[in-house]
């Protein structure tokens, strides 16, 4: 895993305007459906980008300019329980529970468990989805009790 952040604070206003420039200029080529172009060097040709990569793109430039902190890395990538619990913002002994009940897969690398990035990932966003039908399902049933009065 890669971790990438510039400090915020070492980028000049001539930077971070560029940066908001260069999130414009994205963000229009991508709702017009143009193919995003990126040339590397005033002399050397554009480089084409697949609109999945530019979505990339602009959201780690967003992310710049916001100052938050993004990683970079692939869904095969192993993490440890405790990287794990953190990027499930829940406690380690909570997560542990979760592996032992078979809620997220995990393997043995000698006595220490790991997962992979991408089961982690997969088991917040089942979460999420989960967590926005709970809702749904408590504002439709508030909607029929206001119904009745």
């Amino acid at each position: 895993m890669k971790k990438a952040r510039p400090d915020l604070r070492e980028l000049s206003g001539q930077t971070r305007r560029q940066i908001e420039q260069d999130i414009g200029l994205l963000k229009e080529c991508l709702a017009a459906g143009r193919t995003p172009r990126l040339r590397v060097g005033d002399q050397q040709p554009e480089i084409f980008l697949p609109s999945a990569t530019a979505e990339l793109i602009l959201r780690a430039l967003t992310m710049e300019r916001d100052g938050k902190e993004f990683l970079l890395f692939e869904e095969d990538d192993e993490v440890s329980p405790e990287k794990a619990a953190e990027m499930l913002r829940i406690s380690r002994p909570t997560l542990l529970k979760k592996l032992e009940a078979g809620e997220i897969p995990f393997h043995y690398v000698g006595s220490h468990r790991r997962l992979l990035i991408g089961d982690v990932l997969a088991y917040k966003q089942t979460q999420r989805e989960r967590a926005r039908a709970a809702l749904r399902q408590m504002r439709d049933e508030a909607d029929d009790l206001a119904d009745y009065k």
